[in-house]
């Protein structure tokens, strides 16, 4: 890696970055513990404060609060920076499986989705100030408490923020191969409702209209929906219905997980599974569609690979290579490639496990991963 003063700070302040990452990822920040989400969002707040960035606290009633850091440079760019302080873990989960260092890997909840990814954020602007590189006009760190849920409550704000932005990067843990990510997967919600009669399974079977049996025969002509684009995947993931065994069920349900590429490719698979649950086979039986939160496709563009090709560049000037690669879950930067700003994802420290318990941290790459944000922004600031 080329020596310069940004990169020079960054691995300086190393050991300050770990016990940093030490105490957030002790605190249990689960999306639904409130509590613990706004203490993650406090830590960062104090720091971000001290480093001198103006911060917004978003109060949220539902999710933990989310925290908007601005720091103001001497150009005229905009550039936004994503992260999220919740994670997948129940409470107990940072006492069970305490933050550790074992050789070059940190591990506990959140060392790789993604408290270190936040930190990150946070060390590049520490890093552009300590080097006088304030090139950009606005850096903004935007820090939401429900990613892990589908940002529902979050992604209006995210989107307002990221308007008008030279660029969006987001923070999650890079990828294998030294990663970042140019495409995402759409992500879509679908809960199929069936109606039909309820009767004697014994004494008049004849009068019911089995929801139950309607179900079973939408779901060989729904499951064989996988592939019908590129890269299209469809999982029915729960059922259930009726009452008990001796009575015709009036209501089934399922819940099905759908995954495109494209937005052309979720309109030809909506629109075909519309159609199969349009046509009963059962008479008087009705299927209700509803579709929950979802996250369109980050598409790999023209945008967002461009973006990709000026990160490559900086690290090879860095002295390495950065790979590109897709995804097929979800994140923040779904929403901000569909309103049509640039994105990339990954741009984290690289890490591996996350959602288990071998979830950790390589942290050879966080001084890697942070020079190379900060030295992004400063090249989409020139």
């Amino acid at each position: 890696m080329a020596s310069d003063p940004i990169n020079e700070y960054l691995q300086i302040t190393l050991p300050s970055y770990l016990a940093d990452l030490h105490e957030l990822v002790s605190i249990d920040s689960g999306t639904m513990n409130k509590a613990g989400v706004d203490a993650v969002a406090t830590e960062m707040q104090r720091r971000l404060e001290a480093l001198g960035c103006e911060v917004r606290r978003l109060p949220n009633p539902i999710y933990g609060d989310s925290v908007v850091a601005r720091l103001r440079g001497n150009g005229s760019k905009k550039i936004v920076m994503v992260g999220h302080t919740d994670t997948v873990y129940p409470d107990g989960t940072a006492q069970e499986r305490p933050f550790r260092i074992e050789g070059d890997r940190a591990y506990g909840p959140g060392t790789c989705d993604m408290k270190n990814g936040i930190l990150a954020g946070l060390y590049a602007m520490k890093a552009l100030k300590d080097a006088g590189r304030l090139d950009f006009g606005e850096l903004v760190l935007f820090l939401n408490s429900d990613e892990e849920v589908g940002s529902p409550t979050s992604t209006q704000a995210i989107d307002d923020e990221s308007e008008g932005a030279t660029a969006a990067l987001v923070l999650e843990s890079g990828r294998a191969g030294n990663s970042v990510v140019v495409g995402r997967k759409g992500v879509y919600d679908y809960t199929l409702t069936v109606y039909g009669r309820n009767a004697h399974a014994g004494a008049n079977p004849e009068r019911g209209r089995s929801a139950i049996h309607e179900l079973a025969h939408k779901l060989v002509p729904i499951a064989a929906l996988n592939g019908l684009s590129e890269g299209t995947t469809l999982n029915v993931g729960v059922i259930h219905g009726g009452t008990r065994r001796n009575v015709v069920a009036d209501r089934a349900i399922c819940e099905i997980d759908v995954r495109v590429l494209t937005l052309e490719a979720y309109r030809q698979l909506d629109s075909e599974l519309r159609r199969i649950v349009s046509e009963p086979h059962i008479p008087d039986t009705r299927i209700e569609v509803t579709t929950g939160h979802c996250f369109a496709p980050m598409e790999r563009n023209e945008r967002n690979v461009r973006l990709y090709e000026v990160a490559r560049g900086v690290a090879s000037r860095l002295g390495f290579e950065l790979g590109a690669t897709e995804s097929g879950g979800g994140s923040d930067a779904n929403h901000i490639s569909a309103m049509g700003v640039p994105v990339l994802d990954g741009l984290g420290p690289r890490g591996a496990g996350a959602h288990s318990p071998e979830e950790h941290l390589i942290i050879p790459s966080v001084v890697e991963r942070t020079g190379l944000l900060a030295h992004l922004i400063l090249e989409l600031a020139a």
